[in-house]
């Protein structure tokens, strides 16, 4: 009977949200208790980061917890992952903070009209992002500058929840440094009773992940805290607490601000969109490994899109995926979308008692936060990216150091604009590299690396590793000049072939075509017949179109250069 009843509210459901795709044909009440489970085990991590994770933005925990129930369950909705776990983080309230503090005093009414606004115009931004699938833009922020990013971020949250814990307040400054002057200035401001609560909480907080990892720490320090403040009238005593939080559902509002002010707020809601975005994408894809399941970008993007279209209009704050919660989700046994709609349902639970969250010390969330960002200080990374490569890690630390010096916005595009300009001048000043065919099998080796790679007499080979554009065409053929001068001083005889490889041209443009035809034909004029190898087809066709594949000598593979040299007279010093 039940069975029934449950399938009959199912597919009532999916009448109701047709694009819904976590309801599998197949799921069943077992599929419904893990998710259940699930979903509780989230919630108790949810609701104390989200009333953290609204503090760090700059506005009272309640409009967390509405980004927590709201924001979660449109994007548990729309997403095609069936685990990520969408609501407040770190990363994007910290952005949301810089965003809207120059333009009104942090935590007044104008502030919070204006998160909620950057919440909707980072939903809009994001739905038509997705909308126009143009997801693969994602792929322009290389990790190395999420990377620097993420750990300077996460210092600088670290820094503004201190005063939280020390129990005063400092003007949260323009940029990094200036705070740390500030803090460092007002040092002597602080409130004994408050710093003694956040120690003890971060204690607690440590000892509970080592000694028994399962238990939900948070929620038990909230819980904790909530008693502390209740019994000993902590509020009394000097400690601020999160103060009223109005129980129930959020009223629905559109955020009225004026053109200009949202103007202003263009540039921070795009970049907020970015990094709320990339949170996601990234979780998604590091748990798609685990679960086995493909991760659509433009899909995330239209849920992401509408999970902070649903928090701004119920005046919550800018949204994203979360690692840890989705970590928890994925651990707890989750086996679809619906244990964070489930878990945003006890958030809602949560709002109901929210005469006594209103008891819980913010130095108590604070410690809450600097726990869960910790983690992104990994230096670790840094040193594995200069193992990797060296401009890599200088991307990642001019990240790293922008986010003390300039915005956090400001600090992204600029990593980004570092990564674009070193990629172009790695294009732009492609070298050749000589090359030539192993004895043993039919392909080409660099000669540097293989020095059993023999040298034909009369004839230098190089290989192009970059597209063929006017860029670079110049530069490319500089470097040509060079190899043969120096192949002639160093062997002794002239360079009458070139062989040049194209098995990593593949691109050529039109003055691409032209230049490189002019310094073929300057080659010619010196009695050097150029040949060219494993062309791509993209690349002969281009040639073709442009009427010059005629005029080259091809060889399709390096099987038929190795025979074309083995045939040739050893008075000749041509090719063919």
């Amino acid at each position: 009977m039940h069975e029934a009843v449950f399938k009959t509210v199912k597919e009532s459901l999916a009448n109701l949200v047709p694009v819904m795709p976590v309801l599998g044909r197949n799921y069943s009440t077992s599929d419904l208790y893990k998710d259940t489970i699930a979903g509780a085990t989230v919630a108790a991590i949810l609701v104390p980061q989200a009333m953290a994770y609204a503090l760090l933005a700059g506005v009272p925990p309640v409009h967390g917890l509405y980004a927590g129930l709201l924001g979660g369950i449109a994007g548990a909705v729309w997403s095609n992952s069936r685990h990520l776990a969408t609501g407040p983080i770190a990363l994007v309230s910290l952005l949301t903070l810089t965003a809207v503090a120059p333009l009104a005093p942090v935590g007044s009414p104008a502030f919070i009209v204006l998160v909620s606004a950057l919440a909707l115009m980072v939903g809009v931004i994001q739905l038509a992002v997705g909308g126009l699938r143009l997801g693969f833009l994602a792929r322009l922020v290389p990790q190395s500058v999420l990377t620097g990013f993420s750990a300077a971020a996460a210092m600088v949250i670290i820094l503004t929840q201190l005063p939280h814990v020390f129990g005063f307040a400092v003007s949260s400054g323009d940029f990094a440094f200036m705070q740390i002057l500030n803090f460092i200035r007002h040092i002597h401001l602080i409130h004994p009773l408050t710093f003694v609560c956040g120690a003890v909480a971060f204690g607690l907080l440590v000892s509970l992940k080592r000694l028994f990892p399962r238990v939900p720490a948070p929620l038990v320090l909230v819980l904790a805290g909530i008693f502390c403040s209740y019994a000993f009238g902590l509020e009394a005593l000097g400690v601020k607490v999160a103060g009223t939080i109005p129980p129930g559902l959020p009223v629905t509002d559109v955020p009225s601000v004026s053109p200009s002010l949202l103007l202003s707020l263009g540039s921070n809601a795009l970049m907020i969109a970015l990094v709320s975005f990339m949170s996601s994408y990234a979780v998604m894809k590091d748990m798609s490994l685990r679960v086995r399941q493909k991760v659509d970008a433009d899909q995330e993007l239209i849920a992401q899109g509408f999970a902070n279209i649903f928090s701004g209009f119920f005046k919550g704050i800018p949204v994203g995926g979360s690692l840890s919660r989705t970590a928890v989700n994925v651990h707890a046994g989750a086996v679809t979308a619906w244990s964070m709609v489930i878990a945003s349902l006890f958030v809602l639970c949560a709002l109901f008692f929210g005469s006594f969250l209103a008891y819980m010390p913010n130095a108590v969330l604070a410690v809450i936060v600097i726990a869960a960002v910790s983690p992104l200080i990994d230096l670790t990374q840094f040193k594995k990216l200069y193992t990797i490569t060296t401009t890599d890690a200088t991307i990642a630390l001019a990240t790293f150091l922008g986010v003390f010096f300039l915005r956090p916005d400001e600090a992204l595009l600029l990593g980004v604009a570092l990564a674009l300009l070193l990629y172009l001048r790695r294009v732009v000043w492609a070298e050749t590299t000589e090359v030539g065919i192993h004895p043993q099998w039919h392909t080409m080796h660099i000669r540097e690396s293989f020095p059993e790679v023999p040298v034909h007499p009369h004839t230098l080979m190089l290989r192009i590793d970059a597209p063929l554009f006017y860029a670079n065409v110049e530069r490319l053929s500089i470097d040509i000049e060079k190899k043969i001068a120096d192949a002639e001083r160093l062997r002794g005889d002239r360079v009458y072939t070139l062989v040049l490889d194209f098995s990593g041209v593949t691109h050529i443009d039109a003055t691409g075509v032209n230049d490189f035809m002019s310094f073929l034909h300057e080659l010619s004029g010196r009695h050097i017949d150029t040949c060219i190898v494993s062309l791509k087809k993209v690349a002969e066709d281009t040639l073709r179109r442009a009427g010059v594949l005629s005029q080259l000598r091809v060889m399709h593979n390096v099987s038929e250069l190795k025979l074309a040299l083995s045939q040739r007279p050893t008075h000749s010093d041509r090719v063919i």
